[in-house]
């Protein structure tokens, strides 16, 4: 079933339901046998901005819409390195049209799974690309390190993750974090390597926040 509709918020939406070969051949039925494709087109004047940043030379930015996040895609399953690469050039200059025809091509690929698959959402800002990456709830800061065999810290902002320290996101935050690693690893970094030789503190630079995150 395709879609094409507009909401109350005159957003283009594009919708497609799709199943799995299980479920269409043998009828099989569980929740991982359905998924959908979503596609919502905002102008540039409608995104809401999280946050971006640099990191270990590349550049993330999440956006928010309707209290998901939605991060710049910088990477499509289903799709080889070959066609991922090929697509994700274009970044910047997409239009609905372009899309669309990925996004189809994207849903006769899952299709092609025997099992398993899983919703997809994207949002089309202006030109560029987003995809779903996690609840609002779930972005924010993290902290992991190891300063016992090797001596490092690593500071990221990336969704809620089990085996890292979890603080929420805003600048202010972000600072104070900051502020008490860096002292943490400077206070006991060694003079020369130790462990496997590994000594670094890394962190998120050029941090540009949204509004609502300031």
């Amino acid at each position: 079933m395709l879609n094409l509709i507009k909401n109350n918020k005159m957003e283009k939406v594009f919708h497609t339901i799709l199943t799995t070969k299980r479920h269409r051949e043998i009828g099989y039925c569980e929740s991982s046998d359905f998924a959908k494709i979503e596609l919502v087109q905002l102008t540039p004047d409608e995104k809401n901005l999280v946050v971006s940043f640099n990191d270990n030379s590349q550049k993330f930015e999440f956006v928010e819409f309707n209290k998901e996040i939605y991060i710049k895609t910088k990477s499509l399953t289903h799709f080889s390195r070959d066609e991922e690469k090929t697509i994700l050039n274009k970044q910047g200059r997409f239009n609905k049209q372009s899309v669309i025809k990925i996004l189809l091509d994207l849903r006769e690929r899952k299709e092609s799974n025997f099992s398993g698959i899983s919703d997809s959402k994207f949002l089309l800002i202006g030109k560029t690309l987003y995809n779903r990456y996690c609840k609002k709830s779930e972005l924010g800061i993290t902290v992991c390190g190891n300063l016992i065999f090797s001596y490092w810290l690593s500071i990221d902002i990336e969704a809620r993750n089990t085996n890292k320290v979890f603080y929420p996101l805003n600048a202010k935050n972000f600072e104070r974090v900051f502020t008490s690693q860096k002292k943490r690893f400077d206070e006991g970094k060694p003079k020369k390597r130790v462990g496997d030789g590994h000594v670094n503190f890394s962190y998120p630079t050029k941090i540009v926040w949204g509004d609502k995150y300031k």
